[in-house]
Formats: structure tokens, C-alpha cells, sequence
């Protein structure tokens, strides 16, 4: 006889205090969450590769680009001064 023998074939005890919760409910109680709510983004946003701009002299930013592709970074920082702060 093991210790257990006295209680193995009671029915199994049901709240009358408390309903029984749903299945999708109990389920949703082992789902991951994030812990620490943005965390992923600020890691996100410290790897990305950055690039400081040269600053210009004032000629330099008077003169028109050498190249289509070059940017004129005084605009640039007009626009974010205006816009982003």
C-alpha cells in the first residue's frame, strides 16, 4: 500500500467560488512576453552604423556640388533643425 492510495480515487476538487477559466485563457498565461517593453527597439536603434557629417566651410557650402551625388549637408541640417527638434 503506498501513501497515496487513500486519496488516488477521490473526484478531483471544482471551485464553487471561482468559474472554471477557458482553455485559451490558460493558455495565454504561458505565452513569451517582452519584459522590458522597447527594449528591442533602443538595441535595434544603438547598432545601426551611423556616419558623423563633415562640416563645411562656408565657401565650401556656397559653392554647388562638384557631383550630383554629393549632398549639401548645410540644407540638411537646416531641415533637422526646423522639423526634428
Amino acid at each position: 500500500m503506498s501513501k497515496n492510495d487513500d486519496i488516488i480515487n477521490l473526484p478531483h476538487h471544482q471551485s464553487t467560488k471561482h468559474p472554471k477559466m477557458p482553455v485559451l485563457d490558460r493558455a495565454a498565461q504561458f505565452l513569451p512576453f517582452a519584459a522590458l517593453s522597447g527594449y528591442d527597439a533602443d538595441v535595434k536603434e544603438a547598432s545601426r552604423l551611423t556616419t558623423e557629417m563633415p562640416e563645411l566651410s562656408e565657401d565650401r557650402k556656397k559653392e554647388p556640388p562638384a557631383n550630383p551625388s554629393e549632398t549639401d549637408y548645410s540644407k540638411i541640417r537646416s531641415y533637422n533643425h526646423i522639423f526634428c527638434s
